[in-house]
């Protein structure tokens, strides 16, 4: 098994070594980049969405989606690379700090755990069959990041459970402990639960700073392009 560390936007470096980074591009429709790194890894973008609760209209829940997916496909597109050799899986972050996420009751007839899946939704088929004129192809791969518990647990109840995604996505997952070792890092990785129905290939072990470990190659490796691609349960574990 070969082991890949790496960090994402709330740092530069990782300790155990740098073979990968993830760097935010923006959230909602707005470009904000939070990308410090500039190495020369494979570097991947992400863009924190923001929930139904941010939309004006509750019942728009996928168009709101596409709306957010479009800001994030003409920014990577630019060409304005912040650090890194670029990586062809797109992340969708889901965050609460992000807003407009929504944890209980019921709007306009949907409830609020269907909103934020339209939200979601929305977001990863826009990204795979519109992309503002692009043709989607294999060499672009979609992502999704979330918590274990908050994110994907609260958010999307997509731990363990029998919702899936709309597209087949790359599951990065957060989940913090404290490990003495780099090692013990590695031998932690399982078990990982199943989320919206793939096995997790990314492990934000710690946050502030943001460390990360992938068992996989996924193209890390690959002369030609970097790119992770979607699992399925139960992974290598």
């Amino acid at each position: 098994m070969a082991w890949y560390f790496g960090a994402d936007s709330g740092t530069t470096s990782n300790p155990c070594g740098t073979q990968f980074y993830l760097g935010r591009m923006g959230y909602g429709e707005t470009v904000s980049v939070k990308w410090p790194y500039s190495g020369s890894a494979p570097s991947f973008a992400y863009w924190n969405i923001e929930g139904p609760g941010t939309d004006r209209n509750l019942t728009q829940a996928t168009a709101w989606g596409k709306v957010q997916a479009d800001a994030f496909w003409n920014r990577f597109w630019t060409g304005q690379w912040p650090g890194g050799t670029i990586g062809y899986t797109m992340f969708g972050a889901v965050s609460q700090g992000s807003g407009g996420w929504l944890t209980s009751g019921t709007y306009n007839g949907s409830t609020y755990l269907e909103l934020n899946r339209g939200v979601v939704d929305g977001f990863l088929e826009e990204l795979a069959y519109d992309n503002n004129g692009h043709t989607y192809s294999e060499s672009t791969t979609l992502g999704l990041y979330g918590s274990q518990g908050e994110e994907f647990g609260t958010l999307l109840d997509a731990v363990n459970s029998g919702w899936q995604a709309a597209e087949p996505v790359v599951i990065w997952v957060a989940d913090y402990g404290s490990f003495s070792s780099c090692s013990a890092v590695e031998s932690a990785y399982c078990p990982m639960p199943t989320i919206a129905g793939y096995f997790p290939m990314i492990w934000q072990y710690q946050g502030s700073p943001d460390y990360d470990i992938t068992p996989y190659d996924g193209g890390l490796s690959s002369a030609k392009s970097y790119t992770w691609h979607p699992v399925a349960p139960p992974g290598i574990c």
